[in-house]
C-alpha cells in the first residue's frame, strides 16, 4: 500500500495511516503539512488518518483521527481544527 505508513506508538500499538491528501483534507489539513500544537511553540508535520487502536483506553477508540509527528513524538489529534494550526513560512 503505497499511501501508508506504519507508525508504532507506545505501549506497542502500531497504526496504519492513510497518508493521502484526501483522507488528510477530511481533516482539514494535508500529508505533511507543518503545524504547529495551539497555544504552544511545539511544531511538527501531519502524518496522515487512521483510527485509535480498539483496544486503546480512551473515549476515541475506533475514531478515524488526525496522526502528527512532533519531535521524535507520535501524537492523535480529536480536534485538529481546534488544537493545530497551520505554518505558513514565506520563501
Amino acid at each position: 500500500m503505497p499511501n501508508t505508513e506504519r507508525v508504532a506508538l507506545i505501549g506497542g500499538h502500531t497504526i496504519i495511516v492513510d497518508t493521502t491528501d484526501s483522507a488528510c483534507q477530511g481533516l482539514g489539513f494535508r500529508h505533511n503539512e507543518q503545524i504547529r500544537v495551539s497555544g504552544t511553540s511545539d511544531e511538527g508535520s501531519v502524518i496522515g488518518v487512521a483510527p485509535m487502536p480498539r483496544d486503546a483506553c480512551c473515549i476515541w477508540k475506533g475514531k478515524m483521527t488526525l496522526w502528527v509527528r512532533i519531535g521524535n513524538r507520535i501524537c492523535f489529534c480529536p480536534s485538529p481544527l481546534v488544537d493545530l494550526e497551520k505554518i505558513k513560512r514565506s520563501a
